[in-house]
């Protein structure tokens, strides 16, 4: 369990919505390095064309000794996350990543995509651990997993 205090909550979107603080393209970010303790990220990814840049955003603008919490659409059949830029019509969208504004489907690498920007990652079951009537009350598939991310402090810390 995570328990702190928060002193500013900050939102961000790309789109314009009611409630958003801040319009902010994931892949430049205009925070400074090591702006923010935490990050709550939860589908998102699967829209960027370029996610490996958005997670070498998140993890240089998170404080060192940091904490960020992802969540992707996720297929566990798949050992390699499936993405081709080449489909962009929406209904070939829907079939082949999910959702016609999906731009890949990840796999069971999407950890190792994670570490590859730098962050140490603990994978958590999330939709295995609800009952039946809650994942379909929220609409969570069971096998739904969190992805628990920290950037690394300096040694001594």
């Amino acid at each position: 369990m995570l328990a702190a205090s928060c002193r500013q909550y900050l939102t961000t979107d790309y789109d314009e919505r009611a409630g958003i603080a801040l319009r902010m393209d994931i892949t430049r970010l205009a925070l400074r390095e090591a702006a923010v303790d935490a990050i709550l990220c939860v589908h998102v990814l699967e829209h960027i064309p370029d996610d490996r840049a958005a997670l070498g955003e998140l993890y240089r603008v998170l404080r060192p000794g940091g904490w960020a919490i992802l969540q992707v659409p996720f297929d566990p059949a798949r050992a390699v996350t499936y993405e081709d830029p080449s489909i962009t019509r929406p209904e070939d969208r829907r079939l082949h990543f999910q959702q016609e504004d999906h731009v890949r489907l990840y796999g069971r690498d999407f950890a190792a995509r994670i570490r590859q920007a730098g962050f140490v990652v603990e994978t958590h079951p999330f939709g295995a651990s609800l009952a039946p009537p809650e994942r379909a009350r929220y609409g969570i598939a069971e096998e739904e997993e969190i992805y628990f991310c920290r950037k690394p402090a300096p040694s001594g810390e």
